[in-house]
């Protein structure tokens, strides 16, 4: 479990199924989460209620970005932030650094990346590898099985146990606030690439794999 349990979390998500996946992967692991947002004014109003850190995806426009990172540390000074964007460019990380993050991480969504950062930031939400497998987040996968990539990336997993639940498209879609056909996109290419012919049968090797 994370050593102390008095640091609270926030996370900030423009996907609001990235964010509840995000906060059940970490409840998992012991984390208190104070709150999640995916949009400004919800954002806003709790950050009055003091996080430890903010947990802040983002990939809008850099200006309005960095405008709402400047909002917040006005609003809480002593707030950490540990940004996350896909994207690449030098300039970008800067500008998020300059305009109040913390720490800045490019990439692809890896929770196992994302909870080795938060360690880095606040030592208080430091997570030992074991706790990590023991709660079956971060598993004995190899980095190159596609299932370590499906089980790192927030969405794809709750697609996956959603699935693994017997749920259609439609009701997926529902559930996570998604068109049917993004869910779509994504469950193909899961099928994909992983080589599973049917949902069955990739139902059965998520499980095989304990990440369902």
């Amino acid at each position: 479990m994370v050593q102390h349990e008095s640091p609270q979390l926030a996370i900030y998500d423009e996907c609001y199924a990235n964010a509840q996946s995000m906060r059940n992967s970490l409840k998992r692991l012991g984390y208190t989460i104070q709150e999640i947002s995916r949009n400004e004014e919800e954002l806003l109003h709790f950050i009055n209620r003091k996080p430890s850190v903010l947990l802040f995806h983002s990939d809008i426009s850099i200006e309005n970005t960095c405008n709402l990172l400047t909002k917040l540390k006005s609003k809480n000074s002593k707030l950490k932030i540990l940004a996350h964007t896909v994207r690449r460019e030098k300039d970008y990380r800067e500008k998020l650094k300059a305009n109040g993050a913390s720490m800045v991480v490019d990439g692809s969504y890896d929770l196992n990346m994302l909870v080795e950062q938060l360690g880095k930031l606040d030592e208080s939400f430091s997570v030992k590898p074991q706790t990590i497998l023991d709660a079956g987040i971060i598993f004995n996968l190899s980095s190159t099985d596609p299932f370590y990539k499906i089980a790192a990336d927030p969405k794809k997993l709750a697609i996956t146990k959603l699935l693994s639940e017997g749920k259609s498209t439609k009701v997926i879609a529902q559930e996570l606030d998604e068109t049917e056909n993004d869910i779509e996109v994504l469950r193909k290419k899961m099928l994909h690439d992983t080589n599973s012919k049917n949902v069955a049968a990739y139902v059965s090797m998520a499980k095989d794999k304990k990440i369902v």
